[in-house]
This record gives structure tokens, C-alpha cells and sequence, in this order.
């Protein structure tokens, strides 16, 4: 039998006492075929959700810790999110009141959109409309709009730039915990998170199955697995989502009341991508946590029992 990735032997290299005979027993029904990815492509959707999942993350950060601005000649407030490529429209601001916008590009000019890009404020050649870059250690973070009825003053610009420091601030240190707990590639939990949370669950009074998720073909596996984790939270199923561990490798925490369900769930999954003219096989490996004697990295390591048994059983 093969060991655990390499990756894993941190945690569970040093185990000797996981027998096999705690795999659950899985039988699949036959579950009714429920769409999933409602005919969209998952190579266009993986990069839509991964766009929007990154607008809404700025986007909480702003509400959390909007500026107030206390010029009372300014008219309008929009803060737009920055890709690193596009700055696309995420909030506008009256006051206090904070709403959303529809994700659509800055309209300015070519000589302003170069200033901003360069991270320097910029006015408008009828000094009614100022664009500020959103600035941590250099790096564009976003983008605050904003308009006046009247003209900006060069003092005013000043102040206001200043005014986006702590917004600036805040938005660096929700990048710097992303980074810290979130797959770059795919905005999964990570493997380090993921450890955090078995622990946790481990010892949960409710039976939670620890569910590994290998993709066969290493093919779109990634925008596979952005669309399965956005699903799997709409459906319920875990508010976690999603662990991305490596490559073509997955892990996702299920309550034992829903592991059937669960499996009828990414059966539809792969049903609908083959609907789609796209290939794919995804092995699973089930660990209940009552069933391991011994502390979570057991666990961990009787989900990659089940998960070899099941690669052994699909290759037979």
C-alpha cells in the first residue's frame, strides 16, 4: 500500500495503530439527477466565481471599514476593487448607507487611468471628479471615486487621499490572512487551515465524516474544484466548503447526516461535466470520526485508507 503525499507526513507519518475496518459502508441510491452547473461551462464559471469571490472579499472589507468623509461638497462615493489587471465598480456610498454595484469597468479617461495606475492621485480636467488609489506598500489595492458639484481644491485632494490610509491598512491585513489560510489558485482553504479545522471537528459531539476527494484526471481539475466548492456551499452541504490539500487532491468535512446525499451530489457533479463534453473521475475516501480511536491525525489517516481503497476499486 502507498503512504500519504509527502506533503501529509508532518501529521500522520509517524501512525501505526489505523486499522481499515472503519471505512463506512457506502452504498449510493439512486439519486435523482440534479443539475449542478445548469449547463455553463465550469472553465468560464471557475473563473467567473473566483473573479467575484475575490470583489466580495474587498468588498466586506469596505463595509467593515468604510471612509467617512467629512467634505460635505462631495456628491458621490464609489469604491472600485483592483485585479491587478481592471478596476471594476463593487460599492457606492451615501453617508453611511453602502450599495452594491454591478462589477463594471471605470469610466475616465486614458491620461487619468495612467496616473491612477501608477498609484498617484488624479483629478479631472474640470477638477469635479477625483480618482484615489487605494495604497499599501505600494500595491494598488482599489480605487475611491468621488464627485463634487462644485471643483477639489489641491488641499482637499491631499486630505482626502490621506482619509484612504486606514481603509488602505485594513484591506492589506485581509490580504495578508488570506494568503495565510487560502489556496491562491483556487481561493480554497489551504492545507494549514484545514489541519486547524479537523482538529476542531474531530472532537465535535456530532459524527462529521472527513471526506477526501482525489481528481483521476489532473485535467481542469482546478476549475473543477472551484465550481464543487461554490456548489457545495449553495447546497448546504458545508459552510466551510472546500480544503484544497495539492494537486488534485480535495478534502471537505460533512456531517454524518448528509454523506449520502453528499455522494449523490458530486455523481451529478461528474454527470453534468460529461453532459458538457468533459471528462472527469473523482475517487472518494470516508472517515467518521467516531469511529477512529486515537486523536484527528488518525482520522486523517484512515480517510487516505478509504481514499487508496476506492483508487484500488475504480482501477480493478
Amino acid at each position: 500500500m502507498s503512504k500519504p503525499p509527502e506533503t501529509f507526513h508532518e501529521e500522520t507519518g509517524n501512525l501505526h495503530s489505523v486499522e481499515r475496518n472503519t471505512k463506512p459502508n457506502i452504498s449510493l441510491p439512486n439519486f435523482p439527477q440534479t443539475p449542478i452547473l445548469n449547463g455553463e461551462d465550469p472553465i468560464l464559471l471557475a473563473k467567473e466565481i473566483l473573479e467575484k469571490e475575490k470583489r466580495n472579499r474587498f468588498a466586506d472589507t469596505v463595509r467593515s471599514f468604510p471612509i467617512r468623509f467629512a467634505l460635505p461638497k462631495i456628491s458621490s462615493v464609489m469604491y472600485a476593487y483592483f485585479d491587478g489587471i481592471k478596476f471594476n465598480e463593487t460599492l457606492w456610498q451615501k453617508g453611511n448607507l453602502l450599495v452594491d454595484s454591478l462589477a463594471d469597468g471605470i469610466e475616465w479617461e486614458e491620461n487619468d487611468e495612467i496616473h491612477v495606475r501608477k498609484g498617484n492621485p488624479q483629478l479631472s480636467t474640470d477638477r469635479k471628479r477625483l480618482f484615489l488609489p487605494i495604497l499599501a506598500n505600494r500595491e494598488i489595492l482599489g480605487l475611491v471615486y468621488l464627485e463634487t458639484k462644485e471643483i477639489f481644491s489641491d488641499l482637499e485632494i491631499n486630505q482626502l487621499w490621506l482619509s484612504t490610509l486606514p481603509l488602505a491598512e485594513r484591506l492589506l491585513e485581509s490580504k495578508q490572512y488570506e494568503k495565510a489560510i487560502l489556496d491562491p489558485r483556487t481561493y480554497l482553504f489551504n492545507k494549514s487551515h484545514f489541519y486547524q479545522v479537523a482538529k476542531e471537528k474531530f472532537d465535535s459531539k456530532e459524527i462529521q465524516n472527513l471526506i477526501l476527494m482525489k481528481f483521476v484526471l489532473k485535467k481542469h481539475d482546478l476549475e473543477y474544484a472551484i465550481c464543487l466548492n461554490q456548489s457545495l456551499k449553495e447546497k448546504g452541504y458545508s459552510d466551510l466548503g472546500l480544503f484544497f490539500l495539492e494537486e488534485q487532491l480535495l478534502a471537505s468535512i460533512i456531517p454524518n447526516r448528509s454523506v449520502l446525499e453528499f455522494s449523490g451530489f458530486i455523481h451529478s457533479f461528474v454527470s453534468d461535466l460529461e453532459s458538457l463534453g468533459y471528462e472527469c473521475e473523482i475517487a472518494l475516501g470516508f472517515a467518521p470520526n467516531k469511529s477512529i480511536q486515537g486523536k484527528y491525525n488518525h482520522w486523517i489517516k484512515q480517510a487516505f485508507i478509504s481514499l487508496e481503497d476506492s483508487l484500488l476499486s475504480n482501477a480493478a
